[in-house]
């Protein structure tokens, strides 16, 4: 089996309820039907519902630049699956602006293969996992994603004025010992 679907309360109770076979095995995953539940820092798997109003980006999300066109998007490549990941339909994940993926380029992905993909598709997050954005719809219109906000910079320092800027300063009685 590439998945393992269990309808449960707990994420612990599910993982009481899998064989010792099908935990010990690095390419399947756990699957929880309640997509709320989870590792806490995953952000939760819109329903159905919430991604009817996404576009089909046939080129997929990977291929998406923009945090508003990923933000607006499912997968739309014809593979269903890979490796046990939905890839057609998926809603797309941006990552704040930067790689999802250590040594990859995509600032986009995916939700399947993003956040259940390591250690099948890529080895290391590269993007802080408080960049992950989700799409989904509201009132049947794409989400807006949140801007990152801007990095705080030091205050300029004021002009300082030199009339003698040209000049070279006076070298020191130790420089000028021969």
């Amino acid at each position: 089996l590439a998945s393992t679907a269990v309808a449960i309360e707990s994420p612990l109770a599910a993982l009481e309820a899998l064989p010792t076979a099908a935990l010990a095995a690095p390419a399947r995953r756990l699957t929880l039907l309640h997509h709320s539940e989870g590792p806490v820092w995953i952000p939760p798997k819109p329903m159905e519902a919430q991604i009817q109003c996404l576009r089909l980006h046939e080129a997929g999300c990977g291929a998406i630049l923009q945090q508003n066109v990923c933000l607006g998007s499912r997968d739309g490549r014809s593979v269903n699956q890979a490796q046990g990941l939905g890839i057609h339909g998926e809603p797309c994940v941006w990552c704040g602006g930067h790689p999802c993926t250590t040594g990859g380029t995509d600032l986009c992905m995916p939700y399947d293969v993003l956040m259940y993909g390591l250690g099948t598709n890529f080895t290391r997050y590269a993007a802080a996992e408080l960049h992950h954005q989700v799409a989904q719809c509201r009132d049947g219109s794409p989400l807006p994603g949140m801007l990152a906000a801007p990095p705080t910079l030091p205050p300029p320092l004021p002009p300082q004025y030199n009339p003698h800027w040209w000049a070279s300063p006076r070298p020191t009685d130790y420089e000028m010992k021969c």
